[in-house]
């Protein structure tokens, strides 16, 4: 569940994401073999199971909490997420939070305090 107001709270959402994954593919590219790389269901699952276990207020905390959760299980070397929310509140319309992170990359409040890390 995601969201701040009430109205948000009540009812699970439908989240779109954009994911996007750097890895070393080399090994794959030559042997055609799933073995050599990430197994893609394997990550939808995670993503599944990541966003029916936990609540946030704020899609740029879900987004990036899942940055860091694909890159601590997977062996990749940078994600960037899109995350796609629907908001009908006057008009449909959706909002989007993108996160793009590096393994072994980690944020602190003091890192982006003058710095929008979250948004391009």
């Amino acid at each position: 569940m995601i969201g701040v107001y009430d109205h948000e709270k009540l009812a699970p959402q439908s989240i779109r994401l954009d994911l996007e994954l750097s890895l070393l593919a080399a090994g794959a590219s030559i042997s055609d073999k799933l073995r050599d790389t990430v197994d893609y269901d394997d990550v939808i699952s995670a993503v599944r199971r990541f966003a029916a276990a936990k609540s946030h207020e704020l899609l740029e905390s879900f987004t990036y909490e899942m940055a860091q959760m694909l890159l601590a299980r997977f062996p990749l070397k940078h994600a960037r997420i899109t995350a796609w929310k629907s908001i009908a509140v006057h008009a449909p319309t959706e909002i989007a939070v993108r996160v793009a992170m590096a393994a072994g990359e980690r944020w602190k409040i003091d890192d982006y305090n003058d710095d929008d890390r979250f948004n391009d």
